[in-house]
């Protein structure tokens, strides 16, 4: 998944709040030893005749972690996992699920007493 920054392609179409229809592309690329994806996503927004009346192009950088990953800063960092969605409507998260939402909740300990560490 290399292009270069214009290479773009269709991710979807759909109809904005003001009930113009727009298109989104990207144009990305991967690099899987940082985990890093690069790239631009371009919107464009079209008038009633089809012509096009707006066009953004916005940069985009995010890290890709994997699940075992995730697991596993968690546990270093305190939290325990509550659950794991596979989208904003609670799909399972569970198996194939390729973009998950996690609930986390940090763990407090009760080590008792100041006077107990002397």
């Amino acid at each position: 998944m290399n292009t270069k920054d214009t290479d773009y392609s269709l991710r979807l179409g759909y109809t904005n709040h003001n009930g113009q229809h727009e298109r989104i592309y990207n144009a990305i690329s991967y690099d899987p030893y940082t985990q890093i994806m690069s790239g631009n996503w371009k919107f464009e927004t079209f008038d009633e005749n089809g012509n096009i009346v707006e066009e953004r192009i916005r940069p985009l950088k995010m890290r890709q972690t994997y699940r075992q990953e995730m697991k596993y800063l968690l546990e270093l960092t305190g939290y325990e996992i509550v659950d794991v969605y596979g989208g904003y409507h609670r799909e399972s998260g569970a198996g194939a699920a390729k973009n998950v939402i996690w609930c986390v909740r940090k763990i407090f300990h009760d080590f008792g007493p100041a006077a107990a560490w002397t």
